[in-house]
């Protein structure tokens, strides 16, 4: 249920004056405020300072506008490598096994030997009888 009816929600100042609020009314996307006392809105000018707070309005979905809970998400991340070393392989790092983030990962040259490429694939193969198909 929307609160932007309650007139406790909102506080209507001139001139550093608070103005006591009878009853908030909304059409469609407008909230209407009557003040209490007709008179003190009378003698408002282009001079007077006109302020209203506006807090705890509540959508129809219980949100609070214009306040975020902060929320914590959790991204997955993809893994890419060519081979899986066993515990008894060594692997040296150097310059050219970094990836650029530059450069499409379609286009980045194996850091392996050519003739070991059947070993490797692009996109993972559909399995067929419970075997990779090449």
């Amino acid at each position: 249920m929307s609160t932007a009816t309650e007139k406790n929600n909102y506080k209507v100042f001139i001139d550093d004056r608070l103005i006591a609020i009878r009853q908030a009314t909304n059409s469609g996307n407008t909230v209407t405020i009557i003040p209490s006392n007709k008179e003190d809105l009378l003698n408002v000018t282009d001079e007077n300072r006109f302020f209203v707070a506006v807090s705890n309005i509540q959508d129809i979905d219980g949100n609070i506008i214009n306040y975020r809970e902060p929320k914590r998400y959790n991204q997955f991340r993809e893994f890419f490598t060519q081979k899986i070393l066993g515990p008894n392989e060594a692997f040296e790092l150097n310059d050219e096994s970094i990836l650029l983030d530059s450069i499409p990962l379609d286009r980045i040259k194996p850091m392996f030997r050519e003739e070991r490429m059947e070993d490797y694939w692009k996109n993972t193969p559909f399995l067929k009888n419970g075997s990779l198909e090449n």
